[in-house]
């Protein structure tokens, strides 16, 4: 989610990641805290790191397979409807 604005809860990238995908954020803001070591980041505006982390993805199938399990576990923790509340 190539983003210059800071997301104060990325619906986007919570639903990617509840299904289990890897997402590619701006390191800004909430995006960063919310996908913490789930997700690849890049700085803002950084059209060519942005690049480079989709070309690691691609050659890493390890790398894009590794959110299934953690990502869902994460978002589960992060957004259940108690802690939401809170």
């Amino acid at each position: 989610m190539p983003s210059v604005w800071e997301e104060p809860s990325p619906p986007t990238v919570i639903g990617q990641m509840l299904q289990g995908r890897l997402v590619f954020v701006s390191d800004i803001g909430d995006l960063n805290e919310v996908v913490g070591s789930m997700g690849l980041k890049f700085m803002p505006s950084d059209g060519a790191e942005l690049a480079q982390r989709m070309r690691e993805a691609v050659k890493d199938p390890q790398m894009r397979a590794r959110p299934d399990a953690a990502a869902l576990a994460l978002t589960e923790n992060l957004f259940r409807d108690q802690r939401t509340v809170e």
